[in-house]
């Protein structure tokens, strides 16, 4: 059987990364919008990550 993990998730980090590009380029709100909409695509695509909630315990968003 073939794990196929890191391949989809290395390609779904890569969507998500597009999309924020995207949403970045229209300029239509507020840049702390845009890196919430790619810490909570991150999030989704590494749930429960030690080393994430540790970086959000250490910098809270403001």
């Amino acid at each position: 059987m073939l794990d196929i993990t890191k391949a989809r998730q290395l390609s779904n980090l890569e969507h998500l990364e597009k999309d924020v590009l995207e949403l970045n380029s229209r300029n239509e709100g507020p840049f702390k919008e845009v890196l919430l909409c790619y810490l909570k695509g991150v999030e989704v695509l590494f749930p429960k990550n030690e080393m994430l909630y540790s970086a959000g315990k250490k910098y809270p968003v403001i």
